[in-house]
């Protein structure tokens, strides 16, 4: 489900940014081209120094998540089909998109990180590290979903990860990984695509000029320019 956010991105750049996103999703399946890192399950591994020290600033990338591959994806925005970094996560309990509080499932929509989270809000089970989503956004209000609080975060233990689904809506990393994203990324307004799975190539996509995700994105601009949501169907 894509949905219309309030975010920092002025309407030129956000619709830049959704349509290099769905792109990129379009592609991931189709075995994307890793130029960077593919970190493990338990610490980040680096080809070389160069790599290690790669420093990835606001508007180099934006994040997709595939709740059922279990696995967070960093896409680059210049070459969204590239790959820049790699890791399992763990996501919520039960399964679907979230609709009320305490549902225990993770939401499906676009969403952006809103700020980074302070220790002194973390307890124990977010780990090292935790970044803001702006659920509900604009659309889950209109749809009467509820509840709030979903982050990036940590875990409290490295094999939590290996759980797959286990967490009360958020989206959990291991602790190296958090702490990656928050010394090397500026996770600030970053674009977070949260899919239940991401769709094969070939079903869909901005290959087409009258392909399902052209024909979705050009709507929804339309509805983010209107206010008229009434109007927006999801997929």
């Amino acid at each position: 489900m894509w949905s219309p956010v309030k975010c920092i991105f002025s309407p030129v750049v956000l619709g830049g940014i959704l349509g290099v996103a769905l792109g990129a999703c379009a592609n991931l399946t189709a075995r994307p081209r890793v130029s960077h890192h593919i970190v493990g399950e338990s610490a980040p591994f680096f080809k070389n120094i160069a790599e290690a020290q790669l420093q990835l600033k606001r508007g180099d990338f934006f994040v997709v998540v595939s709740k059922k591959d279990k696995k967070l994806w960093l896409q680059s925005l210049k070459d969204p089909a590239t790959t820049l970094l790699e890791f399992p996560i763990v996501s919520g309990l039960n399964h679907g998109d979230k609709q009320i509080q305490g549902d225990q499932k993770t939401p499906e929509g676009i969403y952006f990180v809103t700020h980074q989270l302070p220790q002194e809000r973390l307890r124990k089970v977010h780990g090292a590290y935790a970044f803001n989503l702006d659920y509900p956004n604009l659309l889950d209000l209109r749809e009467k979903k509820t509840g709030g609080g979903i982050w990036i975060h940590g875990v409290e233990y490295e094999d939590r990860v290996k759980l797959g689904f286990d967490t009360r809506g958020c989206v959990a990393v291991g602790n190296p990984h958090v702490g990656w994203l928050n010394e090397r990324a500026d996770m600030r307004g970053a674009a977070v695509l949260i899919f239940d799975r991401i769709p094969a190539l070939g079903e869909v996509g901005l290959e087409k000029a009258d392909g399902e995700y052209r024909k979705q994105l050009d709507h929804w601009l339309k509805v983010r320019a209107t206010g008229n949501f009434e109007s927006f169907s999801s997929f």
